[in-house]
């Protein structure tokens, strides 16, 4: 990106530059020099798609001066599911999948569930990271190696998936969850976190799935048991989280990508 911005400056490009802003974070907004860096990479730019409103939102309260070149293309998956599947998921089995990595929050995800002791469940962590050294000393920690599971990055998830009870997101920040809406579109009831990035794929004005405060224990540890407990309340959940789930398909992503290039071609 930087070296894009940097020819575009010099006018070596003469047609629009577009880039596309994936996450609500990074680490040049922590540092001092971030926010001149910032400036100029993305002054160059003829039009910034962002893949959610949570992320257009974070980019404009870090650099207000853009807002006449974001425009927001929600993400999109090759949905697997154009009806709802049935299921026979494993009595109690928490599914998570992501890079072991400290946006995540996989760790407070940990202690929280290690507050449930009156129920069965076992928790699994689908993915590979800087984390998991950490991680796997949390779980022995708080001798949870008979419960908590990490099974490393799978090219497959689709048998998981199929034994999941319920899905779980406790990121601290996210740009777009590509694992919560395959988790919706394959009938998975979610508890995520109530962060820019997730907030809009639950439909916060009508929610498909139970919010959670990503840095409070208890609040991951309530909405996880009230899962649990509630049938009635997963059906609900996993229902509405697919119907949901079919705003995010590839071929919606590409017709608004073709509408962004044909109007800067104009």
């Amino acid at each position: 990106m930087f070296y894009v911005a940097v020819l575009k400056g010099i006018r070596l490009f003469s047609n629009p530059i577009i880039c596309t802003e994936h996450s609500t974070s990074n680490r040049r907004r922590s540092t001092w020099w971030g926010q001149w860096v910032d400036r100029f990479l993305y002054s160059q730019y003829d039009q910034i798609i962002a893949i959610s409103d949570g992320t257009k939102n974070e980019l404009l309260e870090w650099i207000p001066s853009l807002e006449r070149k974001v425009r927001v293309v929600p993400n999109g998956i090759p949905l697997k599911n154009k009806t709802f599947p049935e299921r026979n998921p494993t009595r109690g089995l928490i599914l998570s999948v992501g890079r072991l990595h400290p946006a995540k929050n996989f760790d407070t995800a940990i202690k929280a569930l290690a507050k449930i002791t009156d129920m069965d469940w076992t928790y699994i962590i689908a993915g590979e990271g800087q984390e998991r050294p950490y991680l796997e000393d949390l779980i022995g920690q708080l001798e949870l190696q008979h419960r908590v599971k990490l099974i490393g990055y799978q090219n497959d998830l689709e048998p998981i998936f199929q034994q999941a009870e319920i899905f779980l997101a406790p990121s601290r920040w996210e740009g777009f969850g590509l694992s919560v809406v395959e988790a919706m579109n394959a009938g998975i009831p979610v508890a995520a976190s109530r962060v820019p990035g997730l907030e809009e794929i639950l439909s916060a004005n009508s929610p498909c799935g139970l919010f959670v405060q990503h840095d409070e224990i208890e609040s991951i540890s309530s909405a996880v048991k009230r899962l649990l407990q509630d049938r009635n309340l997963r059906h609900k959940l996993s229902r509405d989280g697919f119907h949901r789930s079919l705003n995010f398909s590839l071929e919606k992503m590409a017709h608004n990508y073709v509408n962004c290039y044909q109007a800067l071609a104009q």
